[in-house]
This record gives structure tokens, C-alpha cells and sequence, in this order.
């Protein structure tokens, strides 16, 4: 039934039952003896029941698992970026305090774009940094002296931000 002794250990049968699928015309079915019209009904019964429930368990089930594991990890990375995207819209990056809150307490209208562009708008605590790492260390202030020794521990506990 099978050729060149592939069938030795239910191991290397399963194996070669695997691999034949994927490869052989017909799937394992082309791969495995035909039956004749000298064989019995019962033979043929078996034989078409077993290509078949063997199709589609390996072939159909299978698949579908492996292509349902990349659409749900598709999923999440969607998810996740709809959040990130979320977060950055309407979460202030310095003090962490959302849209809504910002918007209560200010007097303005649009109060969060006014507190993100000008009350804590992230690239002048870049600039700043960069401004420290520029300057001599003897003409800093007490202010500088602190934020660039928090900035050389990688501490941001210097930064506002919502407790």
C-alpha cells in the first residue's frame, strides 16, 4: 500500500501521510494504491471515506486554523492601534490627563488643543533637553542642574504628570 517502505513507525506515516498530501496530485489519495474495479465494494467504500474524512480534516481543518491564528493576530494589532491612535488624540503625552478633563476645566474653547500646543506641548521638553546637553555644565541654574541629572539617570519624575 505504500511504496518504498514510508510506513515503517506510525510516526514516519503520519509524516509521509502529511507530506504526500501537500504534494502529490490528488492529495494522499493519488499518493496511496489505486483501487481497481476487481476490489470489493466494501474496499472502495473505506478507501473513499478515508481520502475524504482525511481531506478534510487535515486539509480544510487545519488550514482554517492556521488562517483563523493570522486573522485574530491581525485583530489585535488593529485594536492596538486604534488605542494608540485613541491615546494620542485625546491624551496629553507630558501630564497623561484626557481630552474631556481638559476640556471641563478650561475657560476656551478647543482647551485641550490650547494645552497640548502651548501648556505642554511635548517638543519643547525636547528642545530643552537638548538645550541642556548643549550647554556648559558650569553656566546651569539649579532647575537645569536637577532636570539634567534626572535626564542623565533616565528619570522622568521630573516631568508633570498625573498621580
Amino acid at each position: 500500500m505504500y511504496p518504498d517502505g514510508y510506513c515503517v513507525s506510525t510516526w514516519v506515516c503520519l509524516l509521509t501521510a502529511v507530506d504526500k498530501s501537500f504534494k502529490t496530485d490528488g492529495a494522499l489519495g493519488g499518493y496511496l494504491n489505486p483501487i481497481t474495479i476487481n476490489d470489493n465494494d466494501y474496499n472502495f467504500l473505506m478507501r473513499y471515506f478515508f481520502d475524504n474524512i482525511y481531506f478534510i480534516l487535515i486539509m480544510i481543518v487545519m488550514l482554517n486554523i492556521l488562517l483563523g491564528i493570522i486573522i485574530d493576530t491581525f485583530g489585535s494589532l488593529r485594536e492596538e492601534l486604534k488605542a494608540y491612535t485613541w491615546d494620542r488624540a485625546n491624551v496629553c503625552f507630558v501630564c497623561g490627563f484626557d481630552r474631556e478633563t481638559l476640556e471641563k476645566v478650561s475657560n476656551k474653547r478647543n482647551g485641550f488643543f490650547k494645552h497640548i500646543k502651548e501648556d505642554h506641548y511635548m517638543w519643547n521638553y525636547l528642545f530643552y533637553i537638548s538645550y541642556l546637553l548643549e550647554k556648559d555644565t558650569s553656566d546651569y541654574t539649579g532647575i537645569e542642574s536637577y532636570v539634567r541629572e534626572k535626564v542623565d539617570k533616565q528619570d522622568i519624575s521630573w516631568f508633570p504628570y498625573l498621580q
